[in-house]
């Protein structure tokens, strides 16, 4: 996996990057903040290389311009952090060589971690921890949304032992929410289905003359107040006009959210506020195609303009059903 920023591109962790890694990672202004001693050798740095930053979602953080290492980034979970306790928590973890300070460069390989937690992994906690006295890493995580906590020894305490230290403790907990665009969706029974499963909430916006309400189980929680195991679905009654759903939506969204729609413009709304969008096909609209899709579709728009024909969507078909509650459960789930 690799993540490119406008400055960076964090990458995983190659034995070409020891050399580098050492002239780093010796500095004694370095480890210690970050909880590990400074490297003695340029062996020392392969091995950890290969023991322990060899690892899923363990970055190297690369400047994209000259290639240079400038340090490392992680989201950590149950495995490897004192603070994650379940598959959907992460810790955020990162260090910046001094050379390198004060460019902005671990906000920037952060902020993109905490993107990622949240928008593919499915994070529903994200947890920073740092000296008391370290302003730097503390203005970092407050930019990436993390909230402070207390100490480490307050925070998890009663979950582990008293080998818990006295650093400064983040979190950020993510809420999600799964909005079906219900103009003319034919999968809203699904949806539905799907988000009872995963415990997500779910909103449902269209306009008043599509008797939303039918949609709605007997015995569906109406409110967050009675939610059962996260779920509930609530109406959210939008004018009737052109995009007004697609308006109501995107003013609710929030960054992991999940959309249902058929609407390509829509859909590339939802990405740019760091959410997820799925059509009733079961296709999953990603950042890098979004553009193309909508210029498809633009060139189309012009062509009936002028009075020709564009081929018209296939029937929808049962394994299209299939498909789309395959990929919207999947990505409620927190899968890519």
């Amino acid at each position: 996996m690799t993540i490119e920023t406008d400055q960076l591109v964090l990458r995983p962790w190659e034995d070409g990057d020891a050399a580098e890694l050492f002239a780093l990672a010796r500095d004694p202004e370095i480890g210690p903040a970050a909880g590990w001693a400074p490297h003695t050798s340029e062996r020392e740095s392969l091995e950890v290389i290969r023991h322990v930053l060899r690892v899923p979602e363990c970055y190297a953080v690369i400047d994209r311009r000259t290639g240079e290492l400038l340090g490392a980034a992680a989201l950590k979970g149950p495995g490897t952090s004192r603070l994650a306790a379940s598959r959907h928590e992460f810790e955020l973890g990162y260090w910046i060589g001094r050379p390198f300070w004060g460019y902005g460069y671990a906000t920037e390989a952060a902020e993109a971690l905490v993107r990622r937690a949240i928008t593919e992994l499915g994070a529903t906690l994200i947890w920073g921890a740092c000296e008391a006295g370290n302003v730097r890493s503390q203005a970092v995580l407050e930019a990436c949304g993390l909230k402070p906590m207390g100490t480490e020894h307050d925070v998890i305490e009663p979950r582990l032992d008293d080998k818990a230290r006295d650093l400064q403790v983040f979190l950020r907990e993510i809420r999600r929410t799964l909005f079906i665009d219900a103009d003319a969706c034919p999968v809203t029974r699904e949806a539905l289905e799907c988000a009872r499963r995963a415990g997500w909430p779910v909103v449902i916006a269209g306009n008043t003359t599509q008797n939303l309400e039918r949609h709605i189980g007997r015995g569906d929680p109406r409110s967050a107040k009675d939610a059962r195991d996260g779920f509930w679905v609530d109406v959210l009654d939008v004018s009737v006009g052109a995009d007004s759903a697609d308006f109501a939506i995107v003013e609710r969204l929030s960054a992991g959210d999940v959309v249902v729609t058929q609407d390509i413009g829509l859909a590339s709304m939802v990405l740019g506020r760091d959410a997820a969008a799925i059509s009733v096909r079961g296709h999953v609209f990603r950042p890098e195609t979004i553009d193309m899709e909508l210029l498809v579709r633009h060139e189309e728009k012009k062509e009936r303009r002028a009075g020709g024909r564009t081929r018209g969507p296939a029937a929808f078909t049962a394994e299209d059903r299939r498909r789309f509650s395959r990929n919207l459960a999947r990505l409620l789930s927190g899968g890519e």
